[in-house]
């Protein structure tokens, strides 16, 4: 069974240890960050089961990257699974709106 991983805000500390963890244990990974270098660097050090998607996730312009079906459509392998096994951990609300 495949499992896949979206990471976003990927950095140099928790963001690395969990794309490198998750890719150990089998998972494909997509990985959202605004440092586009370090992203490229990563994807390429962990193979071709990560994709790096250089983006600011704040941005209300660009948050639609996250959105399940967009990513469906834009990445490998996950048009095939179900997108109702899928849950969308990450509430972007708080970057998006006043309070």
């Amino acid at each position: 069974m495949t499992c896949t991983a979206v990471i976003a805000g990927v950095g140099p500390g928790l963001g690395e240890s969990l794309a490198r963890t998750f890719v150990d244990e089998g998972c494909q990974i997509g990985l959202f960050a605004r440092s586009e270098d370090y992203l490229e660097e990563l994807a390429d050090a962990l193979g071709s089961d990560a994709v790096a998607a250089p983006t600011d996730i704040t941005d209300p312009n660009t948050a639609e990257y996250l959105d399940p079906d967009a990513i469906a459509d834009s990445y490998w392998y996950l048009v095939t699974q179900d997108r109702s096994s899928w849950t969308l951990e990450l509430d972007l609300r708080p970057h998006v709106e006043e309070f």
